[in-house]
């Protein structure tokens, strides 16, 4: 599942640096544009904060999820005696 989510947020990132921000820089030269062009740019700094929180968070996860793969004994689950 975190496979299928890691390629739709890079995707959508991709498209909005790619697409999002020419096309912005030429709407920003009409001054009629420039306030929808500010409520664009929120918009993709949000998505991309968003995307980068998931990709750390997916990162971290497996990181973890390796790290009790090979070292058993320092688990959490271990310590508790909770079987996987």
């Amino acid at each position: 599942m975190h496979r299928d989510l890691f390629r739709w947020l890079e995707i959508a990132v991709s498209l909005c640096i790619w697409v999002g921000f020419p096309v912005l820089l030429v709407m920003f030269f009409f001054k009629k544009f420039r306030v929808w062009v500010g409520i664009i740019l929120v918009n993709i700094s949000y998505l991309t904060g968003f995307a980068c929180w998931v990709f750390s968070f997916i990162v971290t996860y497996r990181t973890l999820e390796d790290c009790e793969k090979k070292l058993p004994a320092l688990s959490f689950r271990a310590e508790r005696g909770i079987s996987p």
